[in-house]
């Protein structure tokens, strides 16, 4: 399985992930680490461990997370090869433009 995960702060619950992939629980990699915040300890951790990382620029927006924006990363994702996205502290609202490419 090819993990997406979407995180905001210091990446403990993607550290879970890494820890149980490592310890053979979890038959499955992380192809890429996105976060809405630029300064967030998770994208540290991902590069650390040789993880594709991006940021989601969401300044400007009047919503928090708009659909485009949202049908963009789910883009990104695919293009990647991410099979499911997991969502490890992340802290915005995910509508159906992106649910939609990972049921």
């Amino acid at each position: 399985m090819v993990l997406g995960i979407l995180g905001s702060g210091s990446g403990s619950n993607m550290q879970a992930i890494v820890d149980a992939i490592d310890a053979g629980m979890l038959d499955a990699r992380i192809a890429m680490v996105l976060s809405d915040n630029p300064d967030a300890l998770i994208l540290k951790r991902a590069q650390q461990r040789g993880i594709a990382t991006e940021v989601i620029d969401c300044r400007g927006f009047r919503v928090k997370f708009p659909e485009e924006a949202q049908a963009e990363i789910a883009q990104r994702l695919k293009a990647a090869g991410v099979e499911l996205v997991c969502l490890a502290g992340f802290l915005r609202l995910i509508k159906k433009s992106l649910v939609r490419f990972f049921p």
